[in-house]
């Protein structure tokens, strides 16, 4: 299929013309995590099925028979619990992955697709031991970046807090997932993630220190580490005003990247950290666009890695949801401050659904929860400006940030 009729995809209808995957999400509740597909893998013969990504699928994306990380006990772990990953599953402990092995149906191995790549330079990387008296010296001696522990977890990727040898500092490192590691659409979107951040010079874009590979090709990168929480954890704990000034902030950050001709198109609280003396923090841009590759005539031949249609159904701009990427603009984002200021008035997303599957009809559909009775005149009038920035139609939104 033609790049350009690939974009013109819809999420909802992808999900639906397959039952197995359509059933599953009918099953899940409703959250604020990230779905994705990617068309870039179903352009090189991949089923829809087979390129979706959510989180809590937290091994492989989807397919008829969804793997899900088992608990303890066996069981598969729940929607909503964040996939945390032992000592084992780290970098340099993944023995059947670095050894090069197929994955996921894809035979090249790291160390072949890293040479398209461009210049990543090389970094010796290892898991702390918990016990100080096995740890291997010799070994350590040119690690340069030493994994304290896990951060957070997604579907493409986990984040560790490391130490860096060189400059004696904490960061974090965000590393592609093994499974993903042969994956040249994975690869090639991780990649572009990175080199978004590392050309945003902002206040309040999280700072990107270094883009790597390891010594089996995996990719990594490390980021300023924020000694803080994400926003999520403590908007229902802070004032409007406080609330507001942090909107502000992210207001600040987008608008900055809208100058840079880029769209982020996953706004939302989970996705802004906030540090413990008053930093705010745009991160995760991972679904970041630049304008200037959605062109029609760029695309019936483009190669760009990042061709991905997906975002966060609970915050989903309905163009989003539409799947169309021709019709993304400054106005999705926009669309998505508007998404956030709702939540901070009213204390839960615009969007939302006995399933998942219904929280994404809701958001193709801008189908936008009942406003509180309880609401004063001041809250009111901020819900008059996100419904504003909500509206349906990209061109009845406000025109900037």
């Amino acid at each position: 299929m033609p790049p350009s009729d690939l974009l013109m995809s819809s999420l909802i209808e992808t999900i639906e013309v397959d039952a197995a995957l359509a059933k599953r999400l009918s099953e899940m509740p409703a959250d604020s995590q990230t779905l994705t597909l990617s068309l870039d893998a179903i352009a090189s013969g991949g089923s829809p099925a087979g390129v979706l990504q959510h989180p809590s699928w937290a091994m492989a994306p989807h397919t008829s028979t969804p793997f899900l990380a088992p608990n303890s006990d066996g069981t598969e772990s729940g929607l909503a619990q964040t996939i945390e990953v032992s000592e084992s599953s780290g970098l340099v402990e993944d023995k059947a992955a670095a050894s090069g092995e197929q994955m996921d149906g894809q035979s090249k191995q790291p160390q072949t697709l890293a040479k398209c790549e461009g210049f990543l330079p090389p970094r010796r990387v290892a898991m702390l031991s918990s016990d100080p008296t096995k740890a291997d010296c010799s070994s350590l001696k040119d690690v340069e970046y030493r994994l304290v522990g896990t951060l957070g977890s997604g579907g493409t990727g986990i984040v560790y807090q490391a130490h860096q040898r060189a400059i004696d500092r904490e960061v974090a490192i965000k590393v592609l997932r093994r499974e993903l590691a042969s994956d040249a659409s994975s690869r090639g979107r991780f990649l572009a993630e990175a080199r978004v951040i590392g050309a945003l010079d902002h206040p309040n874009v999280i700072a990107l220190h270094d883009l790597c590979i390891d010594d089996e090709g995996q990719l990594f990168y490390s980021m300023k580490r924020v000694d803080g929480a994400s926003w999520d954890q403590q908007i229902d704990m802070l004032s409007l005003e406080k609330n507001l000034n942090i909107l502000l902030r992210v207001a600040d950050a987008i608008r900055y990247a809208h100058s840079r001709g880029l769209v982020h198109r996953d706004l939302k609280p989970e996705n802004v950290m906030l540090g413990r003396f008053g930093e705010v923090l745009v991160a995760d841009w991972g679904l970041a666009l630049s304008k200037s590759s959605l062109t029609p005539s760029a695309n019936e031949s483009s190669t760009d890695s990042n061709h991905a249609i997906g975002g966060t159904p609970a915050y989903m701009a309905p163009e989003l949801a539409a799947g169309d990427l021709f019709g993304i603009t400054y106005a999705t984002d926009i669309y998505l401050l508007g998404a956030i200021l709702f939540r901070v008035v009213t204390g839960f997303p615009p969007h939302h659904g006995k399933s998942l599957l219904a929280c994404i009809r809701a958001a193709a559909h801008n189908k936008i929860e009942p406003i509180p009775e309880h609401l004063g005149d001041t809250e009111l009038e901020l819900i008059q400006i996100a419904l504003k920035a909500m509206a349906t139609e990209p061109l009845d939104r406000f025109t900037s940030v």
